[in-house]
């Protein structure tokens, strides 16, 4: 049993630069043990989305799109405080004849606001 209990209150984004030439796909966020360092990791577990981000818009704060259960899943994640933990943010892009080739790069943080209490 864990000796904390925590309580997720915000779960949210933030593109801190953007120099894509396209607007991005919905960007999956992933969580899972710091040793695993891919969303195909067996590790690894989907808890959310991040919306499509249109080209070169930085974003102070979005909402993350949760899968269910996700926000459950990170906070089992914080009351194991004894395993480090990471999230992973992928996409994939599908580029079609005649569409520009992509270009640049997207930042993104997950930040979590939560509390704990003694269990």
């Amino acid at each position: 049993k864990a000796l904390i209990k925590v309580r997720v209150s915000k779960i949210f984004y933030e593109v801190t630069a953007n120099t894509l030439n396209i607007d991005s796909p919905p960007l999956d966020v992933y969580i899972a043990p710091e040793t695993a360092m891919s969303p195909s990791d067996a590790e690894a577990v989907k808890i959310g989305t991040i919306p499509s981000v249109p080209a070169g818009m930085l974003v102070g704060e979005g909402e993350l799109e949760l899968d269910a259960g996700g926000d459950e899943i990170i906070e089992g994640f914080l009351e194991d405080w004894t395993t480090p933990f990471n999230f992973i943010v992928a996409a994939e892009v599908t580029v079609s004849a005649g569409d520009p080739v992509p270009t640049g790069k997207i930042d993104a943080a997950v930040r979590v606001n939560a509390s704990a209490s003694l269990n």
